[in-house]
């Protein structure tokens, strides 16, 4: 078997994060202890601004709340943080990460951070609650409003005092941080300070169609690989990016009554014009709504973008709707321009849906990234 990244025979490191608020899909499909080389994420934890984290979400598992499927594959991370809990202004991670001054261009940790570095630090590693094993932290920071000099610098500082924390302890746990594909990520943190201190960055491609006034991928290829360029470019090593691939897609409201070619090209010159709500659907969503992904049924056609390689759609004329979807189609074409343009990237996740159809999308993810 070729590989992606390593020397012959290796497998491509895909992590499978399970991002399942239902509590049944790792009943339905445990993909990540049936499947060589796929490792689970088994903690989830939402900070406070004291620097606790809450006991809702806690790293000890609660039935229907916690993430634990993939305890068994021995090589499992905590989360901290998520989008909702960094932003501002109740958001407590946000609120952690607050420099004590502002004004100034110096980090300052207030100690609410401090005492979460030791939180983090006393239940990771050889310090994990009983029957978990937490090898790695994913720090979740997500907010776009830290424009200031000093809450750039705070979490720098942050990022780069948890990291080495984290490699005091015995034995070592590494630092990995989820990232926005957009450029915006520079106005929170500097690529550069905090690259040496993290092991893998979690980079985020998709959401791009989110809050746009036209139609647009939710999950481009063609952008993932800008973004990764631009990563690249800043010295981000290729073996420190890890492929985000969504098992969602999102739904959009539009004109009723337009035939194919009005669509494509439409969607083409990027006016495709939102009339109305959109929304994330799940991959078993999409499913059940167009029947099939390579024939969707009546009313329901399959369009493309006009990108290389094209973004998939499916729309229906009667109600108005079109589904941007990250399809077998799609997810190979992504696979295939990684292997091209990124030799040293090995690593990927799948983030988001449940059910059967998310079991197989990782079965594929494995097949084409391995392929």
């Amino acid at each position: 078997m070729s590989s992606l990244g390593g020397p012959e025979n290796s497998q491509f490191n895909l992590t499978q994060y399970i991002d399942d608020w239902q509590g049944d899909w790792g009943a339905k499909n445990p993909v990540n202890q049936q499947t060589p080389g796929v490792k689970g994420e088994t903690g989830f934890a939402v900070v406070q601004s004291d620097g606790s984290f809450n006991p809702q979400y806690s790293i000890s598992p609660v039935q229907g709340q916690a993430w634990n499927y993939g305890a068994t594959a021995g090589n499992t991370a905590l989360a901290i943080g998520g989008w909702t809990n960094s932003q501002p202004p109740s958001g407590g991670l946000w609120q952690v990460l607050q420099p004590t001054d502002p004004s100034s261009p110096q980090a300052s940790l207030s100690p609410a951070a401090q005492n979460l570095i030791n939180n983090i630090c006393n239940n990771v590693g050889s310090n994990s609650p009983q029957g978990e094993n937490y090898q790695t932290v994913t720090l979740d920071y997500e907010s776009f409003a830290s424009t200031k000099p000093g809450q750039i610098a705070n979490v720098n500082a942050f990022v780069q005092e948890l990291s080495t924390r984290l490699g005091q302890l015995d034995p070592p746990v590494k630092l990995e941080m989820a990232i926005s594909p957009l450029s915006t990520n520079q106005q929170y943190f500097t690529l550069s300070a905090v690259t040496p201190y993290v092991s893998t960055f979690q980079v985020m491609n998709y959401d791009y169609a989110v809050g746009n006034a036209n139609v647009a991928d939710n999950a481009s290829v063609s952008q993932t690989i800008s973004t990764l360029k631009d990563l690249v470019s800043e010295g981000v090593p290729e073996s420190k990016i890890s492929v985000g691939v969504p098992f969602y897609g999102r739904q959009f409201e539009v004109a009723k009554g337009l035939t194919q070619a009005e669509v494509e090209q439409q969607l083409q010159s990027g006016r495709l014009q939102v009339t109305g709500s959109q929304s994330p659907i799940t991959d078993d969503d999409i499913l059940n709504t167009i029947g099939d992904w390579n024939a969707p049924q009546s009313p329901w056609i399959n369009v493309q973008d006009g990108e290389s390689p094209p973004g998939q759609f499916y729309y229906n004329s009667d109600t108005g709707t079109i589904i941007s979807a990250m399809n077998p189609k799609e997810l190979e074409s992504l696979a295939t321009a990684i292997k091209e343009n990124f030799p040293g990237v090995n690593q990927a996740f799948g983030y988001e849906g449940y059910g059967d159809q998310k079991a197989q999308m990782v079965q594929q993810m494995i097949q084409d990234f391995n392929g």
